[in-house]
């Protein structure tokens, strides 16, 4: 078989500018559901579909370790983490990940952050135009911090949301973005570092099941604790990806408002609830739009 190959000789500019539609645009162009292009100069193949996806997660065929680039490593998933780990410490390391993630916690995560939204409404129904991105980033933050038994005070909200924040877009930014989410990461560390090492003495008391408490008492396969910098990382690999949902909960906003027919097939809006107009990132009005909808 034959590979097709993209006609650009790097692709890597296309790749940052479109997204998400990169691939499966390519796809749909060659008639295919693999081929071949080179990103950063380095021969890549781009696949699309279940088979494909079902490919990755075989550990005869692929290595994790190296695979990420350094610079996504010091802003988006730290060094040493479990996404750049191989055989037996990946196995154990991903075990204790997933052991937090049962289907009741996950429902009281979307639970947190469902009260949290709620919570928030009366202040956007009064505010004039809302930046949805960065409410729900907030939001986001605050629900998956209270879950995973992180305290947050008042003063600390918005520095965390940023850095968090920062870290998700550094990985694929040039000059001040990406120097903004090295600074971030850095902050973010120390920041999880000092919340490990307070579980650990007691000062601070986690919650039975926490991830907090979970990160900060797993030993790895030889029986030894994380050391403080790999633990805060693991930490910061649950708390991160869930204010990354943001992108999401964004792209539904977009969709929503691009087709408003759809909002008849969510939830009915209940007596009381009054439309939220808010904007996007780049200022485009998104709503008003029935927040029950989301």
């Amino acid at each position: 078989m034959t590979i097709p190959t993209d006609r650009s000789p790097d692709s890597t500019l296309a790749f940052l500018r479109e997204g998400y539609r990169f691939v499966g645009d390519r796809c749909d162009r060659y008639g295919t559901d693999i081929f071949g292009t080179r990103l950063l100069l380095e021969p890549t193949v781009c696949l699309r579909g279940r088979p494909a996806a079902e490919l990755f997660y075989d550990n005869d065929r692929f290595v994790r370790r190296g695979a990420m680039p350094l610079r996504g490593q010091l802003t988006l998933t730290g060094v040493g983490a479990v996404q750049g780990l191989d055989g037996a410490a990946h196995r154990a390391r991903k075990a204790m990940l997933m052991s937090i993630m049962t289907a009741a916690a996950i429902r009281h995560l979307g639970q947190l952050f469902d009260d949290e939204w709620r919570a928030r409404i009366p202040g956007w129904s009064g505010a004039g135009p809302v930046m949805l991105f960065d409410e729900v980033d907030r939001l986001l933050t605050r629900a998956v911090c209270a879950w995973s038994g992180v305290p947050l005070t008042g003063s600390d909200e918005a520095r965390r949301t940023a850095d968090l924040h920062a870290m998700i877009d550094a990985p694929v930014a040039v000059g001040p973005p990406h120097w903004r989410g090295l600074l971030a990461r850095r902050r973010a560390e120390l920041w999880t570092g000092d919340l490990i090492e307070r579980a650990r003495t007691g000062a601070l008391p986690a919650p039975e099941g926490s991830a907090l408490r979970v990160v900060a008492q797993h030993q790895d396969e030889q029986g030894r604790p994380l050391p403080r910098r790999i633990a805060a990382v693991e930490l910061l690999n649950i708390l991160r990806p869930a204010v990354a949902v943001g992108r999401f909960v964004m792209f539904a906003a977009l969709a929503l408002h691009d087709h408003p027919q759809w909002r008849e097939r969510g939830p009915r809006r209940r007596r009381g609830h009054r439309e939220l107009r808010a904007q996007g990132t780049g200022g485009t009005p998104l709503l008003p739009l029935p927040v029950s909808a989301l």
